[in-house]
């Protein structure tokens, strides 16, 4: 598409990746200026991330795209002994999650190790459920990593076009600050 296209040109070096069919993980992993970074989608799949937040945990970022959202566990409280439903997205004691909420298509991890450089999502410049723009400090600048997730929606509908992430981005390519890290599915 012409936003993708804009996209990748504004910011050589990304990487695309295709989505495979429902359960199978496709990943782009890639070593940018010391941080290893890797990219998948989860399919709404729990045991998706909780497994690959295991196997990755030496890693510095994590991009993930169609995460799980559900119960992660009961807490019993004093109106409830028996629990009451906590949803989240799977989480891990090495990574700090930015992004999740109930209607994100997109959730990066960073590693705990780099809590020190302030990493935070970026909604003052971008705003959008399927986009997380995470700021990380390294040394005396600011690194950038962009989660994307494009949501297949039959561009013949120009109203579900017109909501999707890729005309979002294109829109403001332009007040957007130089991207370390640009991954996703831009299905």
């Amino acid at each position: 598409s012409a936003g993708i296209d804009l996209l990748a040109a504004q910011y050589p070096g990304t990487v695309p990746m295709e989505a495979g069919d429902a359960g199978e993980l496709e990943m782009v992993e890639q070593d940018h200026e010391g941080l290893k970074c890797i990219s998948f989608n989860a399919h709404g799949g729990r045991s998706n991330t909780t497994d690959l937040l295991e196997k990755f945990r030496d890693y510095d970022i994590i991009c993930t795209q169609e995460p799980f959202w559900g119960v992660i566990k009961t807490v019993a409280t004093s109106k409830n002994r028996e629990g009451e439903e906590y949803f989240q997205t799977p989480t891990h004691r090495n990574f700090i999650c930015i992004g999740a909420h109930e209607n994100a298509g997109a959730v990066t991890y960073v590693n705990r190790r780099w809590r020190g450089g302030m990493p935070r999502n970026r909604t003052d410049l971008v705003k959008h459920d399927n986009a997380v723009l995470v700021a990380l400090d390294v040394g005396d600048r600011v690194m950038h990593f962009l989660n994307v997730y494009n949501k297949p929606a039959g561009f013949a509908n120009l109203e579900l076009y017109a909501s999707s992430i890729i005309p979002y981005l294109a829109d403001r390519v332009d007040r957007l600050p130089h991207i370390t890290f640009m991954c996703g599915d831009f299905n």
